[in-house]
């Protein structure tokens, strides 16, 4: 992976979280699969924005352009705050038929939301083995990623980078004490962990 020419490194965790992270339950249930959905090996979340579809065409010409045998992707976009946007958007899906669009607002305070949005999405219409949201500025090496995952622990993992906190995070929920959380450029998942986050949040609207 890599994002303004700066390579990211590829580890897995999946002992105790880091220091800061607040764990609520100490135990993954095992996930039920359903065999009727489509499997794929990796799913990939694209993060985007409704104003960034010159991002969304270097993406699909270069490197989702020859994706190996068991990956798919869609694009993750929120409802833009712009409506006259929308038809744009329509004709592009109509085009492409590779753009979810999630059914929250598509702005900076809820990428939480969107978040939560997509990993939904992804359970319900995939049987997949590992998730990865990445955004729309990073280039991936899928094959690479590919030839990685076959030394991935099938469950409980989860590799990305953590936080601390953020002065976005401040402003939106107004607390003096932020809590650790992943880096949102890139990071994988486990389908059992995507099931396990979502139980313990589920979406809501923004109070």
């Amino acid at each position: 992976l890599t994002r303004l020419k700066k390579p990211m490194e590829l580890s897995w965790a999946t002992g105790q979280p880091p220091k800061g992270w607040n764990s609520t339950c100490e135990v993954i249930a095992p996930v039920v699969r359903d065999l009727r959905l489509p499997h794929v090996v990796l799913f990939m979340s694209v993060f985007t924005g409704p104003l960034f579809g010159n991002r969304r065409s270097a993406v699909r010409e270069s490197w989702l352009s020859n994706l190996p045998a068991g990956t798919d992707y869609r694009f993750m976009i929120g409802a833009p705050a712009d409506i006259s946007l929308a038809p744009v958007m329509q004709r592009e899906l109509e085009l492409y038929g590779d753009i979810v669009r999630l059914a929250v607002p598509d702005v900076y305070a809820n990428l939480d939301r969107k978040a939560l949005a997509c990993l939904q999405y992804v359970l319900a219409t995939f049987n997949f083995d590992y998730h990865v949201k990445i955004d729309d500025d990073i280039f991936a090496d899928i094959r690479g990623i590919m030839r990685w995952l076959e030394t991935a622990p099938p469950e409980r993992a989860y590799m990305g980078g953590f936080w601390g906190g953020s002065y976005e995070f401040l402003a939106v929920h107004k607390q003096s004490n932020t809590p650790c959380f992943v880096s949102g450029p890139a990071y994988f998942l486990s389908q059992d962990v995507v099931a396990h986050v979502l139980l313990m949040n589920p979406v809501r609207e923004r109070e």
